[in-house]
Protein backbone atom coordinates (compact mmCIF):
# COMPACT_ATOMS: atom_id res chain seq x y z
CA UNK A 1 0.00 0.00 0.00
CA UNK A 2 1.38 3.40 -0.97
CA UNK A 3 0.86 6.59 0.90
CA UNK A 4 -1.92 8.79 -0.38
CA UNK A 5 -1.24 12.42 -1.21
CA UNK A 6 -3.51 15.28 -0.31
CA UNK A 7 -3.25 19.04 -0.23
CA UNK A 8 -3.01 20.25 3.35
CA UNK A 9 -3.21 23.81 4.66
CA UNK A 10 0.56 23.69 5.15
CA UNK A 11 1.25 22.75 1.51
CA UNK A 12 -1.60 24.38 -0.38
CA UNK A 13 -2.06 28.12 -0.21
CA UNK A 14 -5.38 29.61 -1.16
CA UNK A 15 -5.69 30.15 -4.91
CA UNK A 16 -2.56 28.19 -5.80
CA UNK A 17 -3.96 24.68 -5.76
CA UNK A 18 -3.80 22.53 -8.90
CA UNK A 19 -7.61 22.51 -8.92
CA UNK A 20 -7.73 26.31 -9.14
CA UNK A 21 -4.96 26.36 -11.76
CA UNK A 22 -6.73 23.82 -13.97
CA UNK A 23 -10.04 25.64 -13.64
CA UNK A 24 -8.50 28.99 -14.62
CA UNK A 25 -6.82 27.32 -17.62
CA UNK A 26 -10.14 25.83 -18.71
CA UNK A 27 -11.84 29.23 -18.43
CA UNK A 28 -9.04 30.71 -20.55
CA UNK A 29 -9.50 27.96 -23.14
CA UNK A 30 -13.24 28.57 -23.30
CA UNK A 31 -12.72 32.32 -23.75
CA UNK A 32 -10.16 31.73 -26.52
CA UNK A 33 -12.47 29.32 -28.33
CA UNK A 34 -15.57 31.51 -28.00
CA UNK A 35 -13.66 34.67 -28.90
CA UNK A 36 -12.37 33.07 -32.08
CA UNK A 37 -15.98 32.61 -33.22
CA UNK A 38 -16.89 36.26 -32.63
CA UNK A 39 -16.28 39.39 -34.70
CA UNK A 40 -12.58 40.22 -35.03
CA UNK A 41 -12.84 43.38 -37.11
CA UNK A 42 -15.27 45.83 -38.65
CA UNK A 43 -14.43 47.59 -41.90
CA UNK A 44 -16.38 50.65 -43.03
CA UNK A 45 -15.97 52.65 -46.19
CA UNK A 46 -17.66 53.69 -49.42
CA UNK A 47 -21.04 53.36 -47.68
CA UNK A 48 -20.43 49.68 -46.90
CA UNK A 49 -19.89 48.02 -43.53
CA UNK A 50 -18.29 44.58 -43.36
CA UNK A 51 -17.45 42.40 -40.36
CA UNK A 52 -14.76 39.74 -40.18
CA UNK A 53 -15.19 36.71 -37.93
CA UNK A 54 -12.25 35.15 -36.17
CA UNK A 55 -12.58 31.97 -38.19
CA UNK A 56 -12.23 34.05 -41.38
CA UNK A 57 -8.61 34.69 -40.35
CA UNK A 58 -5.59 32.47 -39.81
CA UNK A 59 -5.09 33.98 -36.35
CA UNK A 60 -8.66 33.16 -35.39
CA UNK A 61 -8.11 29.51 -36.26
CA UNK A 62 -4.91 29.55 -34.22
CA UNK A 63 -6.74 31.09 -31.23
CA UNK A 64 -9.37 28.35 -31.51
CA UNK A 65 -6.73 25.59 -31.58
CA UNK A 66 -4.89 27.02 -28.58
CA UNK A 67 -8.21 27.37 -26.73
CA UNK A 68 -8.88 23.66 -27.25
CA UNK A 69 -5.32 22.86 -26.12
CA UNK A 70 -5.81 24.89 -22.92
CA UNK A 71 -9.07 23.02 -22.26
CA UNK A 72 -7.17 19.74 -22.54
CA UNK A 73 -4.21 20.96 -20.46
CA UNK A 74 -6.54 22.25 -17.74
CA UNK A 75 -8.36 18.92 -17.69
CA UNK A 76 -5.07 17.05 -17.37
CA UNK A 77 -3.98 19.30 -14.51
CA UNK A 78 -7.27 18.63 -12.74
CA UNK A 79 -7.04 14.89 -13.34
CA UNK A 80 -3.45 13.88 -12.64
CA UNK A 81 -1.91 13.30 -9.26
CA UNK A 82 1.67 13.83 -10.40
CA UNK A 83 3.09 17.27 -9.59
CA UNK A 84 5.67 16.77 -12.35
CA UNK A 85 2.98 16.18 -14.99
CA UNK A 86 1.08 19.24 -13.78
CA UNK A 87 4.22 21.35 -14.06
CA UNK A 88 4.97 20.07 -17.58
CA UNK A 89 1.48 20.95 -18.78
CA UNK A 90 1.70 24.23 -16.89
CA UNK A 91 4.94 25.17 -18.68
CA UNK A 92 3.41 24.26 -22.06
CA UNK A 93 0.38 26.38 -21.15
CA UNK A 94 2.58 29.34 -20.18
CA UNK A 95 4.42 29.17 -23.52
CA UNK A 96 1.34 29.00 -25.73
CA UNK A 97 -0.67 31.46 -23.64
CA UNK A 98 2.13 34.04 -23.61
CA UNK A 99 2.35 33.78 -27.39
CA UNK A 100 -1.43 34.21 -27.67
CA UNK A 101 -1.34 37.32 -25.45
CA UNK A 102 1.29 38.78 -27.79
CA UNK A 103 -0.67 37.75 -30.93
CA UNK A 104 -3.91 39.25 -29.62
CA UNK A 105 -2.19 42.55 -28.75
CA UNK A 106 -0.56 42.66 -32.20
CA UNK A 107 -3.93 41.98 -33.85
CA UNK A 108 -5.75 44.63 -31.81
CA UNK A 109 -3.11 47.32 -32.35
CA UNK A 110 -2.56 46.39 -36.00
CA UNK A 111 -6.18 46.63 -37.14
CA UNK A 112 -6.26 48.49 -40.42
CA UNK A 113 -2.56 48.13 -41.18
CA UNK A 114 -3.38 45.90 -44.17
CA UNK A 115 -5.52 48.55 -45.87
CA UNK A 116 -3.81 49.63 -49.11
CA UNK A 117 -2.36 53.15 -49.02
CA UNK A 118 -4.68 54.41 -51.78
CA UNK A 119 -7.70 53.68 -49.53
CA UNK A 120 -6.12 54.85 -46.26
CA UNK A 121 -8.47 57.76 -45.61
CA UNK A 122 -11.54 56.12 -47.11
CA UNK A 123 -11.74 52.84 -45.17
CA UNK A 124 -11.83 52.63 -41.40
CA UNK A 125 -11.10 49.46 -39.47
CA UNK A 126 -11.83 48.73 -35.81
CA UNK A 127 -11.18 45.75 -33.57
CA UNK A 128 -14.17 43.58 -32.82
CA UNK A 129 -15.21 42.09 -29.49
CA UNK A 130 -13.72 38.71 -30.43
CA UNK A 131 -10.16 40.04 -30.23
CA UNK A 132 -10.74 41.37 -26.74
CA UNK A 133 -12.32 38.08 -25.63
CA UNK A 134 -9.35 36.06 -26.96
CA UNK A 135 -6.99 38.49 -25.21
CA UNK A 136 -8.85 37.90 -21.92
CA UNK A 137 -8.74 34.13 -22.55
CA UNK A 138 -5.02 34.20 -23.28
CA UNK A 139 -4.36 36.18 -20.08
CA UNK A 140 -6.50 33.73 -18.06
CA UNK A 141 -4.65 30.82 -19.68
CA UNK A 142 -1.32 32.42 -18.79
CA UNK A 143 -2.36 32.99 -15.17
CA UNK A 144 -3.76 29.46 -14.76
CA UNK A 145 -0.69 27.90 -16.38
CA UNK A 146 1.66 29.87 -14.14
CA UNK A 147 -0.38 28.77 -11.12
CA UNK A 148 0.04 25.14 -12.24
CA UNK A 149 3.80 25.58 -12.53
CA UNK A 150 4.12 27.10 -9.07
CA UNK A 151 1.44 25.05 -7.28
CA UNK A 152 2.92 23.42 -4.18
CA UNK A 153 3.70 19.73 -4.17
CA UNK A 154 1.28 17.58 -2.26
CA UNK A 155 2.29 16.25 1.15
CA UNK A 156 2.42 12.51 1.71
CA UNK A 157 -0.04 11.31 4.31
CA UNK A 158 0.38 8.00 6.11
CA UNK A 159 -2.41 5.46 5.66
CA UNK A 160 -4.84 5.05 8.54
CA UNK A 161 -3.87 2.59 11.28
CA UNK A 162 -5.14 -0.97 10.96
CA UNK A 163 -8.24 -2.03 12.90
CA UNK A 164 -7.64 -3.39 16.41
CA UNK A 165 -6.27 -6.93 16.39
CA UNK A 166 -4.63 -6.69 12.93
CA UNK A 167 -1.02 -5.95 12.18
CA UNK A 168 0.03 -3.04 10.07
CA UNK A 169 1.25 -3.84 6.55
CA UNK A 170 4.97 -3.31 5.92
CA UNK A 171 5.95 0.17 4.67
CA UNK A 172 6.33 0.58 0.92
CA UNK A 173 9.80 -0.05 -0.48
Amino acid sequence: MGAETVDTPATSSRGKSPKTAGTVMIIGGILLAVGSLLQFAKLEGFGISETVSGLDTDDGKLFLGVGVALLIFGGVILGVASATARRIFGVLGVLISAFMVWAAIVDITGIGSDIPAEFAGQIEASAGIGLYVVLAGAVAGLIGSAMAVFAPKEAAVAPPPPPPGETAPPPPA
